[in-house]
């Protein structure tokens, strides 16, 4: 029985984990599309910084910046280098 019992417990954890994971992942890639949207929008990239995305977006400043870090997008990638 107390098998049983650490077995269910590590489901469990296993479980809020994925939970958790594809949560935060889900978030990642909506951020990730309306900063992209936006930055579409704008049309110019030269005058775009992250400070006017977040603004315009009403992401977190220090959101924006962490998204543009981690995308794969080589537009989100030259909006944190500008």
């Amino acid at each position: 029985m107390n098998a049983d019992k650490i077995i269910i417990v590590f489901i469990v954890i296993l479980v809020l984990y994925a939970h958790w994971w594809i949560f935060q992942w889900v978030k990642f890639k909506v951020d990730e599309a309306v900063i992209h949207k936006q930055l579409l929008k704008s049309g110019d990239m030269d005058e775009m910084t992250v400070a006017t995305v977040a603004l315009k977006t009403g992401i977190n400043q220090h959101r924006v910046s962490k998204v543009c870090s981690k995308s794969q997008l080589e537009v989100l990638k030259a909006l944190i280098s500008s």
